[in-house]
């Protein structure tokens, strides 16, 4: 079971029960009974764009649209426009992209580094919008099209496996498992890793293998994969800690989690920039920042091994696609983008060999058959070619 670790059910659940009894805080009663009737229909996935992914939408993504859609709405009504809906196609497009240059700015006047997703974000409400009206015969036009919906690539530490080591010796047994362990299997940090159960942990022969249930993961998609560097740290943490079946392998507080690896990263490492392309400064490093240096550092790996499986690191860190690892390709100096089509990687290769092994079974089969015929033909000719004649006047008449 995924835990809620940010407690966004509870806040969500209280923010809709204020919202039905009295509306929602700072906004218009037009720009309040929109929002509210949008996020009311993505709770339960109803009018959702075509263009979307179906369903509902689960609680983090609720409180998400309702605050980046509350705060879009905010903008416009300081600029003299009380009901969002009645926008212009320049209104939105010169908004957007004020936000994307940094003119206008974040409360403590920083840029707005995921304009993009502030922009998908309205597009998805437009489009909403678009769709209930459309049932009642109106037609909206598309004010989304010339959106840029692209986002910068957010600043993160990148520490390397040597740094990682260093940093072992300053923190707790249990405190050096959690690092190892999310720099190793790349996990998403904290929900992921605090919903995970000793029960999705297994092995096959000496190696440790990971089950990541798709109900825990972040795009619903399951993930299977081996430890590389913490195996027998974990068994014997699962022993020490007499943990087994539906306990979850971890219980922790994130926050101070962070705090404690920053503090170390800091004392080792001063507080600069841990990689120019990284962008991030020592002092600022969180479970978050594990995930992506432990795809980077399997990058390399796969750049020296190529046995290892590009396809297999794009499956271990549930990405959908390469867009992430060409990120990491450059990160490290190579040129060239990857293209799944282009490679016969470690799974597709399993799987030609199964097919392979399969007609071959096939084959064997067909084979005994033939031959078992042939022996009845030898033992009893007369009647073999009885049979034969028959079948043959029979396919005549049908034809």
């Amino acid at each position: 079971m995924k835990r809620d670790i940010h407690g966004h059910e509870q806040r969500y659940k209280n923010w809709k029960e204020e919202a039905l009894q009295y509306g929602i805080d700072s906004l218009t009663k037009a720009n309040s009974d929109r929002l509210l009737q949008y996020v009311l229909d993505m709770e339960v996935g109803t009018n959702i764009s075509n263009k979307n992914k179906k369903g509902p939408r689960g609680y983090p993504r609720l409180n998400n649209i309702r605050q980046r859609i509350k705060q879009i709405m905010i903008i416009f009504q300081e600029r003299g426009i009380e009901d969002i809906t009645k926008i212009s196609e320049g209104e939105v497009v010169r908004f957007f992209s004020e936000m994307k240059r940094g003119t206008y700015t974040t409360k403590k006047g920083g840029v707005y580094r995921t304009a993009g997703d502030y922009a998908r974000c309205f597009t998805s409400f437009w489009h909403w919008w678009q769709k209930i009206n459309r049932k009642s015969g109106v037609f909206i036009q598309d004010i989304c099209e010339e959106l840029d919906k692209t986002s910068e690539q957010g600043k993160f530490v990148y520490l390397t496996k040597e740094q990682i080591n260093q940093m072992l010796t300053y923190l707790t047994e249990d405190e050096q498992l959690v690092l190892l362990f999310t720099f190793d299997s790349l996990i998403r940090a904290p929900t992921e890793l605090l919903s995970l159960q000793v029960k999705d942990i297994f092995k096959k022969g000496d190696i440790t293998w990971i089950n990541l249930p798709k109900e825990i993961t972040k795009t619903s998609m399951a993930r299977n994969f081996n430890l590389l560097y913490c195996s027998e740290e974990l068994w014997r943490y699962i022993s020490r800690k007499g943990l087994n079946g539906e306990n979850y392998l971890f219980n922790f507080n994130p926050s101070k989690f962070n705090e404690k690896i920053q503090g170390v990263a800091k004392q080792l490492f001063g507080d600069e920039i841990s990689n120019p392309m990284a962008g991030g400064k020592f002092s600022e490093l969180s479970l978050y920042d594990l995930r992506h240096s432990g795809a980077i550092n399997l990058r390399i790996l796969a750049q020296q091994n190529p046995k290892i499986s590009l396809d297999s690191i794009r499956q271990r860190a549930g990405w959908v696609d390469f867009t992430m690892l060409n990120y990491y390709t450059k990160f490290i100096g190579l040129d060239g983008s990857i293209d799944k089509n282009e490679l016969i990687i470690e799974e597709d290769k399993n799987k030609f060999e199964k097919e392979i092994d399969q007609l071959k079974k096939s084959n064997s089969l067909m084979a005994e058959k033939f031959s078992s015929l042939l022996e009845i033909f030898k033992r009893h000719p007369k009647e073999m070619k009885l049979i034969l004649n028959e079948d043959s006047e029979a396919f005549s008449k049908l034809s």
